[in-house]
């Protein structure tokens, strides 16, 4: 069989070199600049298209094209990297989880929450944790719904997570941190605005906004809804709990929300009674990855302020 021109020979390279070379395949991989990667790496560009060279001719492909004085992928290029990007990913997180699992005073801490306490409780709690722990930062802050931040523990995408309510999946562990009062909020100029306090019961004929499924608040509302006889006549639906409250001081409907730390200009809150609307705040983890040090600590710290979460 005829050898491809345009591949370089075969050769052999030991397992200790070969390995090294397949990382800085990777660099170069995803810049298709050669003296990008070179300074991320922190070699020298010439030392870095050698081991590119060696590398092509140890698998005895063309991994990258040379076109109009631009680098490009080949098909075979293409395919390796989309092969390694993975496997890299595993290996770099394994190598943060272990260089951070040792001393609880230094590191990195990965955290989820929601939406809806990202105005106000997050930035408090990581100001005062940061005030106590100056060496450990936050390289990941993720907000989404209950079920993204659930599917982001599982991958190992993050440590820990606030969530509400409290996950039911057997691979999640979790800590109630503080029962939260729910109330109705309502336009100025709304016919409940003068009422202080409404039964639940009493609300199947005016419009909602609402949160789109997966969020803990959109569970709440359906869970309370069904229990008082009726579905939520619902007119929009998003994932962002201000826009909520905008669209409840336009008029277009009411919401079932969290006391908000700034009040939203044209709306006023409606105590929920018969039954009282609350949800629970809880700290969750995989209960089947390994903590780092620096997260225990971070975990540790959030337990401590239990009853204490909110302003």
């Amino acid at each position: 069989m005829s050898e491809d021109l345009d591949s370089p020979a075969r050769t052999s390279t030991p397992a200790e070199t070969f390995a090294p070379r397949l990382v800085q395949f990777l660099a170069v991989a995803r810049y298709e600049n050669v003296s990008r990667a070179a300074e991320l790496l922190g070699v020298g560009q010439p030392t870095l298209s050698r081991a590119i060279s060696h590398l092509e001719a140890d698998l005895g492909l063309a991994l990258f094209s040379h076109r109009a004085r631009r680098l490009t992928l080949t098909p075979a290029g293409r395919e390796l990297a989309t092969m390694l990007e993975p496997v890299v990913r595993h290996i770099d997180r394994a190598v943060d989880e272990l260089g951070g699992s040792v001393d609880p005073r230094h590191g990195h801490v990965r955290f989820g929450f929601l939406r809806s306490m990202g105005d106000e409780v997050v930035p408090t709690m990581i100001s005062a944790f940061g005030s106590r722990e100056p060496e450990i930062a936050f390289t990941v802050l993720k907000e989404g719904s209950n079920a993204d931040l659930v599917a982001a523990l599982r991958a190992a995408e993050i440590d820990l997570a606030l969530l509400a309510p409290a996950p039911q999946e057997p691979d999640i562990t979790s800590e109630l941190l503080e029962t939260q009062r729910l109330h109705l909020e309502v336009p100025v100029d709304h016919p409940l605005a003068a009422l202080g306090s409404v039964r639940f019961e009493d609300l199947a004929d005016w419009n909602f906004v609402a949160l789109t499924g997966g969020y803990g608040l959109r569970q709440i509302l359906d869970a309370m809804c069904d229990t008082a006889g009726f579905r939520p006549r619902i007119v929009f639906q998003g994932d962002d709990i201000r826009t909520l409250r905008a669209l409840v001081a336009s008029g277009a409907g009411i919401a079932l929300l969290p006391p908000a730390a700034r009040p939203q200009p044209g709306t006023t809150a409606v105590a929920v009674i018969e039954p009282v609307a609350t949800r629970e705040v809880c700290l969750a983890w995989s209960s089947t990855s390994h903590l780092s040090a620096p997260a225990e600590t971070f975990r540790t710290f959030m337990i401590a302020q239990r009853g204490h979460v909110f302003p």
